[in-house]
């Protein structure tokens, strides 16, 4: 009885080993895709001061502005107030937000359906 309790003891801690290690080199790969994504989505968003992105780093900060420049390792993020640059590894980053501004078109929508709306209920209260 001991000896079986104990192979099947041994043969779990085996099989979690095996497991950890296979969680780990999974992990890495997850890692490589995420630097290449990061890439395709800061190619895709551009430079400029209408390249507005809100970067979440891995270690918990957030930078904000505008994209400056992409390079092959890294970009640089510059301040809309100040103006100062920041340069951040592709590696570094755990979530990149675009920040899109509203449009003209879009501000004149909204407007147009909250006159349409006002207009609706002063009606109805004078119906």
């Amino acid at each position: 009885m001991f000896r079986k309790c104990l192979s099947f003891a041994l043969i779990t801690l085996f099989v979690c080993a095996l497991g950890n290690q296979a969680a780990r080199a999974a992990q890495n790969d997850q890692q490589a895709m995420t630097v290449e994504t990061v890439k395709q989505r800061i190619g895709k968003i551009g430079v400029g001061d209408q390249a507005r992105v809100t970067i979440k780093l891995r270690n918990g900060t957030e930078v904000k502005g505008y994209i400056y420049r992409v390079e092959d390792d890294n970009f640089i993020v510059a301040d809309l107030k100040s103006g100062a640059h920041t340069t951040i590894s592709y590696s570094d980053v755990a979530e990149v937000k675009r920040k899109k501004r509203h449009t003209t078109l879009k501000a004149v929508g909204i407007t147009i359906g909250v006159l349409y709306l006002i207009g609706a209920v002063v009606n109805a209260a004078y119906d």
